[in-house]
């Protein structure tokens, strides 16, 4: 007699992810970053895309190739220092920024500077370090920073490089004001601009410089754990469409 063989095809549902198993998954890894060692969110620190200052009746305008940028009210000379963000740096940093800049060199007295940030869709948002100079259209200096101020946003004042008095030595500003105005942002192309506070003349680096460190701006970013639970809501989110 011979028996014959049934073979029962059944559905296992192999290859096929449910959103059950997605949302398990999800939390079980979440569960493990939220217990494991606390690690520091990671830091992004971006280098200037352009960095030059203006020089009142400059003449030709551009002194962007330097390796070094001043202050000084008698000729109206302003830093400015612009950074590309990526849409991602943008999305993602957390409540904290921090710019940064390096004092050269100063002839007393002249080393605080108040920090200023261009208004987003400003006419001179698009400048570059190879044209920008006091002839510029629409150019801000020193000296009719007062006739500009709606163009512009108080980072913050009286910031001071060289409390010590070492040179090189680097300033740092980072506050709410610092955050909210790159929060506002929405190009990608944030300028900040240096104005003396001081007579005396102050140097620093900008990202020619090839020893000292270039200015910067540092964004936090979603540390591990901060990463998962966000992927974890959305894929809450995909169960509940999906049901």
């Amino acid at each position: 007699m011979s028996h014959k063989t049934h073979n029962h095809h059944q559905n296992t549902g192999k290859g096929i992810v449910s959103p059950w198993s997605m949302l398990t998954t999800a939390f079980a890894m979440a569960v493990l970053l939220a217990t494991a060692p606390l690690q520091a969110a990671p830091i992004v620190r971006v280098t200037p895309s352009d960095d030059t200052y203006v020089v009142l009746a400059d003449g030709d305008g551009s002194v962007g190739s330097n390796i070094e940028m001043l202050t000084r009210t008698s000729s109206d000379r302003t830093c400015y220092v612009k950074f590309q963000l990526s849409d991602f740096q943008k999305k993602y940093f957390q409540d904290s920024a921090t710019f940064d800049v390096t004092l050269t060199d100063t002839n007393g007295g002249g080393d605080h500077y108040d920090l200023y940030g261009l208004n987003d869709g400003d006419s001179l948002e698009s400048w570059s370090e190879t044209t920008l100079g006091d002839t510029t259209p629409g150019v801000i200096d020193y000296g009719n920073l007062a006739s500009n101020l709606g163009r512009v946003t108080l980072i913050s004042s009286l910031v001071e490089p060289n409390p010590n008095g070492f040179k090189p030595e680097t300033s740092y500003v980072s506050n709410s004001n610092l955050f909210n105005f790159i929060n506002a942002d929405t190009n990608g192309q944030v300028t900040f601009l240096m104005f003396p506070t001081g007579g005396a003349q102050a140097k620093y680096a900008t990202k020619e410089h090839a020893t000292i460190t270039k200015p910067g701006l540092s964004l936090t970013l979603p540390e591990p754990a901060s990463a998962i639970l966000l992927g974890l809501s959305v894929t809450g989110l995909l169960v509940r469409r999906r049901r």
